[in-house]
Formats: structure tokens, sequence, C-alpha cells
């Protein structure tokens, strides 16, 4: 093939205008797309110019698009192709436009996207079962994988379907009123069956960012910490992921109270070349400001602040943004701010109240909103979360120790101090 950089035999290319030359650089563009997906972009691309035309040719530029985080890239394609295409190819093309509109921070338009479809096959149910949930359109679910014909059907036990299949158990399970320790069993195993499958393909978001999401809904930091770490170390994803595992592994670092070793996956995120998806950036900031507010001086959180604000204003909530949502909710209190989020603050609620409230997902925000409501001095903005908590604390070990710490928090404002009871709800 053309090395990268041989101008004088890329212009020859494609001067020759040979389509047997862009079918042989189209399929050398295959053998790389895994590995190296920049690669076998540019070989796509090569192959286009000497006019190779193939009906899927597109499809494959937007997968390679999508891998080395080129949103606009890979959706131009998509577009380009979606009308044209056929049954299977327009199945592939919704992945890649769904994935695109999830880290674009607009998830919903990613489900609707799958809402486009007739009925498609396991993995691509499963991907759009994650968005759909992801935008609290519970009503949009189909059957479960573990239906008759689904993931479980005979040809469908590679790694990777195996992988889906335990994700979607996982997810549907941590949506229950009342969950059980299963839903985070099936969600570590989807994590790590992903990683091993090696899969590069394009997923409204990643397993490892699901399990550690509902880790921390169950209160277990170090699972949710060793599942991202695990993604990373495994690659999990590819080239495309790195980044959000990063942050992410950034993010568990803070709520472990070690602040060098979450800097140092910021730093390792921040160097990796451009584009920053906007979800990514969500999470980036928040991760900066929850910093700033943990270990930096109150000037250095309202600075922290004002530059995190254009870049979170404009994101949609989805369950997935849900966590490092709560943090910025709280550093905004924290400096007086009880308006640029709070649009998002009631998206979020309302995804979890059209989800039934999981407690798994909601603990978190619902805490969100006491602290809100006592850093700004406003008793009357804490009592529905408090509420929200106790009413969730006979299913949540989590949200029984916030509404027991929420009550002693209360308490202390008021004036009435018990030391006992400040520390065991500080302990808890």
């Amino acid at each position: 093939a053309v090395a990268a950089g041989d101008e004088p035999s890329r212009a020859w290319v494609r001067a020759a205008g040979d389509p047997r030359l862009g079918a042989s650089l189209a399929e050398r563009g295959d053998h790389l797309l895994q590995t190296d997906p920049a690669r076998a972009a540019d070989l796509y691309d090569l192959a286009a110019k000497c006019g190779f035309a193939a009906r899927d040719l597109d499809l494959h530029r937007a997968m390679a698009a999508w891998r080395v985080g080129d949103l606009d890239g890979a959706s131009g394609f998509v577009d380009a192709s979606w009308p044209e295409t056929d049954p299977a190819h327009r199945i592939a093309l919704a992945d890649v436009s769904a994935a695109c509109w999830a880290a674009r921070g607009m998830m919903s338009t990613g489900g609707d996207v799958y809402s486009l479809l007739p009925t498609t096959d396991d993995a691509t149910s499963i991907k759009a079962a994650l968005a759909h949930v992801a935008a609290g359109s519970a009503d949009r679910l189909g059957r479960s994988s573990g239906a008759p014909g689904g993931a479980d059907a005979p040809g469908s036990l590679s790694t990777l379907s195996i992988a889906m299949r335990e994700l979607d158990s996982g997810l549907r399970a941590s949506l229950n009123v009342a969950p059980t320790s299963r839903a985070l069993t099936h969600l570590v195993r989807a994590s790590e069956l992903h990683t091993a499958a090696r899969n590069c393909d394009p997923i409204p978001e990643l397993p490892a960012v699901v399990a550690a999401s509902v880790a921390l809904g169950y209160g277990d930091l170090a699972t949710a910490a060793r599942v991202i770490d695990g993604a990373v170390a495994g690659a999990q994803g590819g080239q495309w992921a790195l980044r959000r595992l990063l942050l992410w592994q950034a993010w568990m670092a803070i709520q472990g109270e070690r602040p060098t070793d979450a800097r140092q996956s910021l730093r390792r995120a921040e160097q990796l070349p451009p584009p920053t998806s906007p979800r990514d950036e969500l999470l980036r900031q928040s991760v900066l400001v929850s910093l700033a507010r943990r270990y930096a001086d109150m000037a250095s959180l309202e600075a922290a602040w004002e530059e995190a604000k254009p870049g979170v204003r404009h994101v949609e909530v989805d369950l997935f943004t849900v966590l490092p949502l709560s943090s910025l909710i709280c550093a905004a209190a924290r400096v007086g701010d009880a308006t640029t989020l709070h649009p998002h603050f009631v998206s979020a609620l309302d995804i979890l109240g059209r989800l039934g409230e999981p407690p798994l997902w909601s603990a978190h925000l619902r805490w969100a909103g006491v602290q809100q409501g006592i850093l700004l001095n406003r008793p009357e903005m804490l009592k529905p979360h408090a509420r929200a908590l106790v009413a969730a604390a006979a299913h949540s070990p989590l949200a029984s120790a916030m509404a027991r710490a929420g009550g002693v928090w209360v308490a202390v404002l008021g004036g009435s101090v018990d030391p006992d009871a400040v520390e065991a709800a500080g302990r808890s």
C-alpha cells in the first residue's frame, strides 16, 4: 500500500484513477480498520479518489472516522450513505450514527435513530436499549436478549455476543426499584468480556462506564475503580474510547480521594490528539471542577466553574452523565450558582422519573439536590430529594446512609449537634 507520507506515489495513485487499484487499497484498509483506523481511513480516501465505489465503502469510511474520534467525518459518511444503502448496511450505519449523537451529548437523538430501524440483530437491539434507557425512554425497550431467539440462540455464542447479553441483563436489572447484586455481577462480566473481545465498534456507552456507574450506585467504589482501571489497561473500545476511560479513571480517583492519580489520568486524557467530544468535555470539566472544589481555594473553584460553564450548558443530560452532573451541581451551589445547571437537573430528574426512580441511578443525584439546598441555604429545595432518599432507603444501603447523613446535616444547621450521630453519619 502507498505510504502515508509518500506524496509522489499518492499523487500517482490519484492520477491513475483505476478502480481496481482502489479495490486493493480498500481491501488493505479493511485489514487495518481494527488495529490502525487512521491509516485505514487514509487508504479508503485514496480508494475513493481512484474511483472505487463499492456500496459499503462509505460505511467503512464512517467506521474508520468513528474509531479515531472524528464525529463530523463519521456522520458525513452516514448522511451520504443512508438513503442508498441496503438494510444490512443501514443497521451498521445506525450504530455509527447513534454513537456519534451520544458522543455529541444528544443521546435521545441516538435513540431516535434506532427507532427508524425494523427488527434488528441482537447486538444492535442491545445498543438501542442502551440509548433508550439513557434517554429515559423505557417505553421503547424491546424484549430482553435472553428471550427466545435472542443472544442465547445458537450461532451467537462469541465472546462479544455474550458480553452484550450480559450488558443487557445487567442494565435491565439495575433499573429495578429493589435491585439485587446480580445487576452488578452481569455488568462487571460484560465489561471484562467486551475488553477481551477487542471490539472497537461504535456503541452509545462503554460497558465499563455502565458497570462503574452501577457499582457507585451500590456504594462500591472499589469495584467501580477496578472496572475502569481494567478497561483502560485492556484498551476497551479501542482508540476512540481511551480519552473517555481516562477521564472516568480521573473522576473515580477523585471519589477515592486520590488527587495525584486523578491529575495523572487527566493529563493523559488531555495529551491525546483532538477532537474531544462534547460529552467527554462535560466529563473533563467535571474532573477539573471537582479537583478545585476538593483540593483548592474558593477563587480556584470559581475560576474552574466559569471555565466549565460554556462546555456544560449545551450537552443534553442522559443517564450515563448523571454522576458527573451531580458533582457539578454541588460545585455550582458552592459558588452560589443555582441557575446554570437547573435545566440539566430537571432533565435528569425527569429521566429518572420515567425510568421509575431506580435507586442505583438516582441516589447520587438526589444527594446532590440535598447538598445544593444546604449550600444555598434553601431548605425548601432539599426536601423532595431528602424524601426520595428516605423512600429508596429500604432497597438501597447507599440511599439509606445518605438519608441519615442528610438528616444529621439539617439538624446541625438547625443548632442541634450530636457528635456521635455526626461521626456515624460521616463514616457511613
